[in-house]
Formats: structure tokens, sequence, C-alpha cells
């Protein structure tokens, strides 16, 4: 319903304005691949160069070629452009998209990258990508506060940092990657009954002028490895996950921190590099979310904040069955989970560190090893003395070899120097 009503005001809009132009009725106007050079090359175009307030189709090349156009026609305005080509490249001249850019055709693959400068006057795009078709922008895209971009299919968004995007895009289904790219307007994820909308934060900072970041139900936002700097955050009903430390693994939310209605943040890590983190300026909330690790998360041998609440105002509520001193696994490590960690009102993550254990001993010939049971992910030391005095803080112990683990937290040590002694003594412990 609200699809179609925002059609028919983009309609109406091109509608009065073609009739308040000299330009004549609007035309779809078919792109015929014979000439490979500028839109205003009418052997390109099977019924006529394209006018303001028409809509223009893109046809794939017969022999599933690549394209590369130019848009040389000035300040062009269409109310709908349709692609199915495969490798249609757009440069040129600035154009004005106002009512619906649509991506997909009867081969799968149809993607489109637009080069030249684009313009949504507004109220409202709508880009839908259907049978694995993507659009990617990758020049200055503009557009108004007054202006929606609803999203449904895939899109990769890609313009630079210059550019004057202050519109509110709202992805409602599948896979929307902001590349490199700064949004100056809201951003919504999800909010759809039935479908799923996901959207990668990746390759530098893509927000100005903190916008507020919102993920409803069957929306879900990854941030990956990066430093996003947003507004108010809420998450109501989708899924944040924080993604990896390497290299900075943060997003700052500028404002309060809401999360409820169902709810999910993840904690993720990868080789050891610690987990990214929300870092709040205003309150934080928690009512009805729940806190879990990413599937295939490395191990936390630190601990490690996941939201760092600035000030000193505590967190409000407690992640879903998970109050203070709660524990939490990956499968493979147990963490304790505090709300009043770091500085005093932050939330951790601290790894309990089992003992290692000798688990069994092999001797070939003269040479023994051991084999130790550890924890998965962790860094051990091994250590040797050749007395065990009564006071243990008296015990000369000497490293001799830092060692990981296998998957299974297992690793077996030699000791070569052995045979040197009459009697050793080994201890295993991290650091």
């Amino acid at each position: 319903m609200n699809l179609r009503l925002c059609t028919t005001t983009a309609s109406l809009a091109a509608l009065l304005f073609v009739l308040n132009s000299s330009s004549p009725a609007a035309t779809t106007r078919v792109w015929t691949n014979v000439v490979a050079a500028n839109w205003s090359n009418a052997a390109n175009w099977s019924n006529g160069v394209p006018v303001n307030g028409d809509s223009v189709v893109l046809l794939r090349h017969p022999l599933g070629s690549s394209v590369n156009a130019v848009n040389d026609l000035t300040n062009l305005t269409l109310v709908s452009l349709r692609c199915e080509a495969l490798g249609y490249n757009l440069g040129g001249g600035t154009l004005r998209l106002a009512n619906e850019v649509l991506m997909g055709g009867p081969v799968a693959g149809a993607n489109m990258n637009i080069s030249a400068p684009v313009e949504i006057p507004g109220p409202t795009l709508r880009i839908v990508s259907t049978n694995s078709s993507e659009l990617s922008f990758s020049g200055p895209v503009s557009a108004p506060a007054t202006a929606v971009v609803a999203v449904d299919g895939g899109l990769r968004f890609r313009t630079s940092l210059g550019a004057t995007y202050q519109a509110e895009t709202r992805v409602q289904t599948g896979f929307f990657a902001l590349l490199s790219t700064r949004l100056n307007g809201p951003l919504v994820v999800g909010g759809t009954v039935s479908n799923f909308a996901s959207v990668a934060l990746q390759s530098g900072n893509v927000f100005g002028n903190f916008p507020p970041l919102t993920i409803r139900t069957n929306g879900s936002v990854f941030n990956i490895s990066t430093f996003q700097s947003v507004g108010p955050l809420t998450v109501d009903g989708g899924v944040l996950r924080l993604g990896n430390r390497s290299p900075q693994g943060e997003i700052s939310v500028n404002g309060p921190a809401l999360m409820a209605g169902g709810a999910s943040l993840f904690v993720t890590a990868i080789n050891n590099f610690g987990p990214g983190a929300l870092s709040v300026t205003g309150s934080v909330t928690i009512a009805g979310c729940s806190l879990a690790f990413q599937p295939g998360s490395s191990a936390l041998t630190q601990p490690s904040i996941v939201v760092r609440n600035d000030g000193n105002d505590p967190v409000v509520g407690t992640f879903t069955s998970l109050p203070e001193g709660s524990l939490l696994t990956n499968d493979t490590v147990r963490y304790v989970l505090s709300y009043v960690g770091g500085d005093g009102n932050d939330i951790t993550l601290s790894p309990v560190v089992e003992p290692a254990k000798f688990i069994s001993v092999i001797r070939t010939n003269e040479t023994l090893e051991y084999l130790v049971q550890g924890q998965p992910g962790f860094t051990y030391l091994i250590e040797a003395t050749t007395e065990l005095l009564s006071s243990s803080a008296l015990t000369p112990w000497v490293l001799i070899k830092t060692s990981g683990t296998r998957a299974n937290g297992q690793f077996p040590f030699t000791d070569s120097d052995s045979t040197n002694f009459l009697q050793r003594f080994y201890r295993v412990r991290t650091p």
C-alpha cells in the first residue's frame, strides 16, 4: 500500500512537470545498442532521444557485452530508468531521477554503474532490483532532506564525500553496501513483515552530520571493522552486528542508544583482534534485546568493552535473561558479562580463564613430549624450574617456550634441554 501511494505521488508530480513545460508528452525511450556513444545520438534509440519527463529502458546488448554510454543531454530529468543490460556504464552530465530506478530483466545479473552526477529531487525515489541485478553509484549523488530513497534489492552505494546527499534512505529488502560514502540523512533498515534487509558499513566513515540510524524488524546492520559516526541509534526488533576491532571497529553514537523490541546485538572478533564496540555519548537503554556471539567468532583473551557508555549515567536495563555477572560462550570460551565494567558504567565481556592441564606425555628415545589442554585461541607460557621451594613465590621459574593452541585448545611441547638437568618441573600459564 505504501509503495503504491509513493508511486502515485511521484507520478502526479511528474505529470504536472510535463504539463507545465514545453516538452513533448512523456514517452518511454528504448536503448538499441546500435552505436556505443552519446545519449544524444538518435541511432541509439528506437523511438527518439529522451527529453525531460521521459522514461528510459536500457536493453541488454544482443551479444551480452557490456555497454558504455554518455549522458550528454543537458539537465535531463527522467521519471523512470529501467536497466536490463549486463554491464551498463553510464557517465557524462548530470542526471535527475524523479520517480523510480528499476534493475533486472529476463537474464539474471543485470548491473549498472552510474558515474555521472545524480540528482534526486524527491519527494520519493524507488530503487527496485530483481533477478540478481545490481545498481552502483560511483559519482556524486545529491538529494535534499525532504527526499526519500526507498531501496528494494541489491545496491552498492559509493559516492564522493563532498556529495550533498541528505535524503532519508529506507532499505526495505535486499542487500545495501555503503562503500566510502557519506550519508547526511537518516538511514532506516528493515521494517517489513516478511522480507529481510541487510546493510554493510565498510570502507571508511560513511555518515556526516550524525544522522539517526534505525534498525527495525527484519533489518540487519553489520559494521565491517571500520569507524562509523551516527546520531541517535534505535535497534527496534532488528539486528546489529558490531564487527571486528581491527583496524577500528567502532560505531560512535552521538546521542542516545535504544535496543528494544526483540532486537539482537552480536559480538564479533576475528583473529584475536577483539570485538567491535558501540561508543555512546547519550543514555544507553536495553529493553528486550538479546546479546550473543556471532557464529565463528574468535576467542577474546582480554576483558573487552562492548558498549562504552560516556559520562557516569548507568546502563538502563539488561539484555534478555542476562543479569549482571551472567555467563556467555562463543562455544569455546566462557565470558562474564558486566554492566558496570570499564570505567564503571560500560558493558564488558571478560574471559573465564580455565587452568591449563597436562593430559599426556610421550617418550621418544630420550625426548619427552607433553600434551597440554588449554582454551582455544589463547597463548600460553611454558616455564621450567629445577626445584620447588616451600615458598612458591621464591621458586625460580624460567620461560622456555610460548605456544598457541589448536582448534580444540590443546598444544604439545618438548624441552630440548631437559637432558641437561637431573630433574626439571614445568608449569603452564597465560601471559
